[in-house]
């Protein structure tokens, strides 16, 4: 009876422990994919330590700038989603909360692009050339690898 009770207490003790183990490990979520897009955007255009310098600061103050805006637009999405799921939803606040949680992403996707025009300005024109390029793509288009290219060919 003990020896059975002691077994049960340690496999609980080591199932505790691989759980916090396992929760302990960093995520690999949108901040690794971000910097994964950030460095192929990057890539190839040989950059200088003083260009490196401008674009760390550039980012600085876009992340500055958007933290806010980002964290009331996620604000702004949980009362939508509080607000959808009453017994009489309102549509009144639901358009409102809709038409401000858009106006905040505009907000966003403005300083985003003077965010990449600023980088443009401080590039070379051989450097500008590649940026163009690789800005002319979309997102799904440049984290497309090779493996992806066949199967858009079919489509």
């Amino acid at each position: 009876m003990k020896r059975s009770m002691s077994i049960l207490l340690l496999t609980t003790f080591f199932v505790i422990a691989l759980v916090l183990v396992l929760y302990a490990q960093p995520r690999k979520g949108i901040t690794a994919k971000k910097d994964v897009v950030q460095q192929k955007m990057f890539k190839g255009l040989n950059l200088t330590d003083e260009q490196k310098s401008k674009i760390t600061d550039f980012r600085l103050a876009l992340q500055k700038q958007t933290l806010p805006l980002q964290t009331e637009l996620r604000a702004r999405m949980t009362d939508l989603r509080l607000l959808k799921t009453e017994d009489k939803p309102n549509l009144n606040k639901i358009d409102q909360l809709i038409e401000q949680s858009e106006k905040i992403r505009t907000e966003i996707q403005k300083a985003k692009v003077r965010h990449q025009l600023e980088i443009r300005k401080i590039l070379t024109l051989e450097q500008q050339k590649i940026w163009d390029s690789r800005t002319l793509k979309g997102p799904g288009q440049r984290l497309m690898g090779k493996r992806f290219k066949g199967a858009r060919a079919r489509l």
